[in-house]
C-alpha cells in the first residue's frame, strides 16, 4: 500500500481475516502446503486470530517476521 501510495497505509490496515480464506481455497484446490510469514503486527490483532488458526488447521507452517526483519517460530496458533 506505501509504495502505491495508497491513502491509509499510515494506519497499519490488516487484511488476514479476508485474504486468508480466499489463499487457504485456493491452495486447497491444488493440494499445496506453504510457509506463511505474518507479521507480528497482524498476528496480534483480535481480528486475525481465527485466520491465523485456519493456517495451522490446514496444515501450513507459520513463521512470524519481527521489526529487524529477523525470522522467528510463530507457534500461537498452534496453541503452544
Amino acid at each position: 500500500m506505501k509504495t502505491h501510495g495508497d491513502a491509509g497505509w499510515d494506519s497499519f490496515p490488516s487484511y488476514l481475516d479476508v485474504v486468508v480464506p480466499r489463499v487457504l481455497a485456493f491452495l486447497k484446490e491444488r493440494n499445496l502446503k506453504i510457509t506463511f510469514f505474518i507479521v507480528g503486527q497482524d498476528a496480534a490483532l483480535e481480528k486475525n486470530r481465527e485466520a491465523i488458526a485456519s493456517i495451522a488447521a490446514a496444515g501450513h507452517e507459520i513463521r512470524g517476521a519481527c521489526e529487524n526483519l529477523t525470522w522467528s517460530g510463530h507457534t500461537a496458533a498452534r496453541g503452544q
